[in-house]
């Protein structure tokens, strides 16, 4: 039970961490002007670093909820026999 508490910890904070970098690329991007280069090198530097900025942040949302899955599936495990719902379900009722 522990290992879950623990599980379930990491993925709060994780999520946390999550939200506070989402919300402060929203806020950079809105105090920032994107000023794109009229040099053909330039302009395509700046294309791949916004493609890979990203792409960083889903594989960190992926992982989130690759994380969120395994808590949700190893406290439907250890759930007595007669609940039905799925691992995958968005909500518990004892949450």
């Amino acid at each position: 039970m522990q290992r879950l508490q623990a599980a379930g910890n990491a993925v709060k904070i994780a999520t946390e961490h999550l939200v506070r970098a989402a919300r402060q690329a929203i806020d950079a991007e809105e105090e920032r002007m994107v000023v794109i280069s009229d040099r053909m090198v330039s302009g395509i530097a700046q294309v791949l670093d916004a493609q890979e900025e990203v792409l960083k942040k889903e594989r960190e949302l992926e992982e989130a909820r690759v994380r969120l899955s395994a808590i949700r599936k190893a406290k439907y495990k250890d759930r007595p026999a007669g609940h039905e719902m799925s691992p995958d379900a968005p909500y518990y009722s004892d949450f």
